[in-house]
């Protein structure tokens, strides 16, 4: 390769950036190495220029660019109409609990809610119980790290054990949701606007549309109502 795109973000579910470095140097041709770790949407979008600076396209990431940042202008601009946000916890992880990190509470803000638990540009945190129940969050949001909506679901059930988790307003209303961590909203790239809008939709149904392609039975979303409600 002449190129090699690698990472620092997280040396837990992906390579290392010194181990790819080091393999780079047994390469013959001197590959040029890149390390993309963006940790907010702007960064993400910086990271894109980045990639096609490297790759001699940059009229392409250019475009690319404009295209996902005016969606999520789109978003923003229905959400500032909503006057009752609801607190939001995205969970990353369940036993024990995480919360979202990163990009992710810049994701809730955007789609029209309030994320009190994670930090904007930080690393998931780990919490108790009582930290979220403490919250008590309108909507609970749980996309686990790495997983798929079929796994994710193989833990779930262990909640029904934690009295915390009953006390929650949101299990309570029946707004409990999981989605696919893997797929959207663990990762920096350009599918963090589906999330967004995928978020947004699933706060205010009303104001917020699925993205363009997307419909509810493909959405790797789902609703815990039944599986979970005391």
């Amino acid at each position: 390769p002449d190129l090699i795109i690698t990472q620092a973000l997280c040396d837990v579910c992906a390579v290392a950036e010194d181990e790819v470095r080091a393999a780079a140097c047994s390469l013959s041709g001197n590959p040029h190495v890149i390390n993309l770790e963006p940790q907010t949407l702007a960064q993400i979008f910086a990271a894109i220029r980045q990639v096609g600076d490297a790759t001699k396209t940059q009229q392409r990431a250019k475009r690319f660019v404009e295209e996902l940042t005016a969606r999520v202008q789109s978003v923003a601009r229905r959400s500032k109409t909503i006057e009752q946000k609801p607190r939001v916890a995205l969970l990353e992880w369940l036993d024990p609990p995480f919360s979202c990190g990163h990009w992710n509470p810049e994701l809730v803000s955007l789609a029209g809610g309030i994320e009190g638990l994670g930090h904007l540009g930080q690393p998931s945190r780990r919490l108790r119980w009582d930290d979220v129940k403490d919250f008590e969050p309108e909507i609970l949001f749980i996309a686990y790290c790495g997983f798929n909506v079929e796994r994710s679901m193989q833990d779930i059930t262990l909640l029904n054990s934690k009295s915390a988790w009953h006390d929650l307003p949101a299990v309570r209303a029946g707004r409990v949701y999981v989605t696919d961590g893997s797929d959207y909203f663990n990762r920096p790239g350009p599918r963090l606007v589906d999330s967004l809008e995928l978020l947004a939709h699933t706060l205010h149904p009303n104001k917020h549309p699925l993205p363009q392609n997307m419909t509810p039975a493909t959405c790797a979303l789902q609703n815990l109502d039944s599986e979970v409600s005391p």
